[in-house]
């Protein structure tokens, strides 16, 4: 709905993709979550993946006013939390965004 679209663009600012869902590509390397081919951002922090899992995403700035998005999700090997920020050569002007890891936290259960 345009409700949303109009959410999603005020959320995600300069890295909205015009022209349809907010579904992006994902290939992790090293990841955890080898199963997984896209991420779909929804309103209020809400993210679906392409492997049925449902996780949460926010943005994030540093004090140089750089943007980051920390993507979280539950899963059978814990809760993982990556942080992603632009690539220094993303092709930003060709209409895509390219992310790049900047920290990754896994989470396990200490089983008591």
């Amino acid at each position: 709905p345009l409700a949303d679209a109009a959410e999603l663009r005020s959320a995600l600012g300069s890295w909205f993709v015009e022209g349809g869902p907010q579904r992006w590509t994902w290939a992790l390397e090293r990841s955890l979550d080898y199963t997984r081919k896209w991420l779909e951002f929804r309103p209020k922090g809400v993210l679906w993946t392409s492997d049925g899992d449902v996780g949460a995403w926010r943005l994030l700035s540093d004090t140089s006013g750089k943007q980051r998005v920390a993507l979280h999700f539950c899963g059978n090997a814990g809760e993982v939390r990556h942080v992603l920020h632009e690539a220094s050569n993303s092709p930003s002007a060709e209409g895509q965004i390219e992310l790049e890891e900047w920290s990754r936290e896994v989470f396990r259960p200490l089983g008591l």
